[in-house]
């Protein structure tokens, strides 16, 4: 049994170094790590690469469905100006044709189809070209069918 008064010579001998080295090395049988290693510096500069071209590829994408998005409302409102023109003209002299409408002091140019699909009742699709190559026509369609007065008492 060993008691601080009582230990082997060998023993003492190996705390003296430790000691005189600073007392900072490892127990026999342990490693040592100080820091980080080169190779988990480059992982983790690799992930955040990664994430932030993550991140730009989404604000890229986001963008540009922003814009899709104005372009298709810009297109709706010109249409709805054109079919309103029509509405108020009244549905039944309601004519096909070219027609400009003017959505935030940009003028566009509206096709109008009228088709009659049954006795009294017309078809009215504007279609609005696309703004840019990249976006998609619109149509919009309203149909008009005169209804009879509610009988009077």
């Amino acid at each position: 049994m060993n008691t601080p008064d009582t230990r082997n010579h060998a023993e003492c001998a190996t705390l003296a170094g430790r000691a005189a080295r600073g007392g900072n090395e490892p127990m026999a049988g342990t490693t040592s790590s100080q820091g980080f290693g080169l190779v988990e510096v480059l992982v983790a500069i690799t992930f955040i690469v990664i994430g932030l071209l993550a991140a730009t590829g989404l604000h890229t994408d986001n963008a540009r469905e922003s814009r899709i998005g104005e372009w298709q409302s810009t297109q709706s409102v010109a249409a709805h100006q054109v079919l309103d023109r029509i509405r108020q003209g009244g549905y039944a002299a309601a004519q096909g044709g070219s027609y400009q409408a003017e959505v935030d002091g940009r003028s566009y140019t509206v096709t109008v189809i009228v088709a009659q699909v049954a006795p009294h009742v017309k078809q009215v699709t504007a279609q609005v070209p696309p703004i840019l190559s990249s976006s998609d026509q619109m149509f919009v369609t309203r149909i008009y069918e005169p209804r009879p007065l509610p009988a009077s008492r």
